[in-house]
């Protein structure tokens, strides 16, 4: 029997939290959760995920801000799938984010056979764990 792939998810919206753990654990992933993203990074240096769901917009530390923290200090991570999450539905803000080389961008509500998709997608593709 085979691992199950680590998802973290990085959100401060407690009911969309709920709502992507069980159907990602419903599909067979393994859910870690924070709350924004400093607690984020600290899971993803703790518990190494697979993939990271990430809010764009959070206090504490953005999503935005996080993916660049992790872009340029820590490169050992730079292969882990980097999905956001976000309410902001101008191509300005898509394409602010294109630099940090997101994996995919999912706009807010969020379609569960969409994300499903994307996270098998970006993790077929993952080539640093196994």
């Amino acid at each position: 029997m085979t691992a199950k792939k680590k998802v973290l998810i990085i959100e401060d919206d407690l009911f969309l939290v709920q709502m992507m753990q069980g159907f990602l654990e419903e599909n067979g992933y393994a859910v870690i959760i924070a709350e924004n993203g400093a607690q984020g990074l600290d899971l993803i240096k703790y518990e190494e995920p697979h993939l990271i769901l990430c809010d764009r917009c959070m206090p504490k530390l953005s999503g935005y801000f996080l993916l660049e923290f992790l872009r340029t200090d820590y490169p050992q991570y730079n292969n882990i799938p980097f999905i956001f999450l976000t309410n902001l539905v101008d191509s300005r803000d898509i394409e602010g984010t294109l630099d940090l080389k997101p994996t995919a961008y999912l706009t807010k509500p969020i379609d569960s056979n969409k994300l499903l998709s994307i996270v098998k997608s970006s993790l077929s593709t993952e080539h640093t764990k196994t």
